[in-house]
């Protein structure tokens, strides 16, 4: 009866991880979009018995996240729609005088705003402004735009807010608003990454932009009338919205330590993007049918549905704990650990999507945690994810924003994107911001 059993595990556990390998290979190969993909998966893993569909629903997926990610891309709706971050950006690059300099604050923009913003609208925001610029001032529009896309995955990471890696981070380990800006007396992710981003976009701008002369500057080319929408009404209601909701999530151990329950993080955006999306219709801005349609990327829900419901397969079957039990002994020391983790990690993503790597990382070190076999895992966490985010940016299997970004480029310059310019942008860029934080980050929290 015992063997049976036994027999029936394993069963499980390597049924659970060639259907994970296969569903993954799927969104890699790109031969079926990732939602698309991932449905496949979890009705596989409900047919074949590995869990049952309570438990799927209802023990794995983190629908706090789901929250989040529904508050926040309506927010982020609300900024796109009334001509917000446009606005800005024209108004920042009115007072530019040279190429250079005008390539690098595209980059820094960039990555400011995808610490609050989905990285894949804010290339939606930002690559086809720098398309316009390359045109205007005759520099390279394929290099300078795909650099702009790789700014606009570098920093999702340095806030809780911009990207699904913090957010698990988050659920997992309970990292709160303000550790993604100091932890354990020690600067985190938004002070390491902000720290690596300026000289990596510093260098691979002086890089791949050869022209810094002076130039005289003109007003960016419209695409139409509404390129710069001058709605001061809908823009203040937009700015508010994101103040509101970032100022509530940084206080909500605070405000749930004064009402004497917990309040999830995910309740605070669904509130506040509920309630502003209700004044922008009464005040016919905007309709919900539109913000649903434009602001909510359900492609992505189901996608990240799946993903979480997958990798509670392996970890109901126990797969994760075989793994876990596999990698132990390598993280017995800091600093090999950490350098294990973080080259490892920086190689993976670029082949395989890094949401679902970080993930299953996570679980895998909290598990090991949990088991004694850490004592400290803030600096394998923090190895992880920012290795985990930055290396994505090495192809567009690893980060899907990087696939839109090409759509755009090659559809504004009419031809295909050679792999020679893709790959001497992303290879340069990738390597050069890893270097970079690398030794920042070993010293914050290895050598100090």
């Amino acid at each position: 009866m015992e063997s049976c059993i036994e027999e029936q595990i394993f069963t499980h556990q390597i049924v659970s991880l060639i259907i994970f390998i296969f569903i993954i290979s799927l969104i890699i190969s790109r031969r079926l979009e990732e939602s698309h993909a991932g449905l496949l998966g979890i009705s596989l893993i409900l047919i074949l018995g590995i869990m049952d569909l309570y438990k799927a629903f209802d023990t794995y997926v983190d629908w706090n996240i789901i929250m989040i990610l529904l508050g926040m891309w309506m927010i982020s709706y609300f900024m796109s729609d009334s001509g917000l971050v446009d606005y800005m950006v024209q108004k920042i690059l009115e007072r530019i005088r040279d190429v250079r300099t005008i390539v690098f604050i595209m980059n820094l923009l960039a990555g400011i705003v995808t610490m609050f913003v989905d990285n894949v609208l804010v290339v939606l925001l930002f690559v086809p402004i720098m398309l316009r610029i390359a045109k205007l001032y005759n520099i390279d529009p394929v290099k300078t735009s795909i650099t702009v896309a790789l700014s606009a995955n570098f920093m999702g990471t340095a806030l809780l807010l911009g990207d699904l890696p913090p957010q698990l981070l988050h659920v997992i380990f309970g990292a709160e608003f303000t550790d993604f800006i100091w932890m354990n007396n020690r600067p985190s992710s938004f002070i390491i990454l902000l720290a690596s981003f300026i000289p990596t976009i510093y260098i691979v701008t002086r890089v791949f932009v050869k022209s810094s002369e002076k130039i005289l500057m003109k007003t960016l080319p419209k695409k139409d009338e509404t390129y710069v929408k001058k709605d001061l009404e809908y823009m203040i209601v937009a700015a508010l919205s994101f103040i509101i909701v970032i100022i509530l999530m940084s206080l909500r151990k605070e405000l749930s330590l004064l009402l004497g329950y917990e309040i999830r993080l995910g309740v605070f955006p669904l509130l506040i993007a509920s309630l502003f999306s209700i004044i922008l219709v009464l005040k016919r801005k905007t309709s919900f049918e539109k913000i649903v349609e434009e602001g909510i990327d359900l492609n992505a829900i189901l996608f990240y549905i799946s993903l979480f419901i997958l990798v509670g397969s392996l970890e109901e079957t126990g797969v994760l704990q075989k793994f876990s039990e596999m990698i132990s002994p390598m993280l017995q020391q800091l600093l090999i650990g950490y350098i294990m983790i973080y080259w490892v990690s920086a190689l993976v993503v670029a082949f395989v999507e890094h949401d679902a790597y970080i993930l299953i990382m996570l679980k895998t070190i909290k598990y090991m945690t949990t088991q004694g076999a850490i004592t400290d895992p803030w600096p394998f966490n923090w190895a992880l994810l920012l290795a985990g985010t930055l290396g994505s940016n090495f192809t567009a299997a690893g980060a899907p924003a990087l696939y839109v970004a090409f759509r755009l480029i090659e559809r504004d310059i009419i031809r295909k994107i050679l792999p020679k310019e893709i790959y001497l942008t992303t290879v340069t860029y990738t390597i050069t911001s890893l270097i970079i934080c690398f030794f920042i980050s070993l010293f914050i929290w290895v050598l100090i």
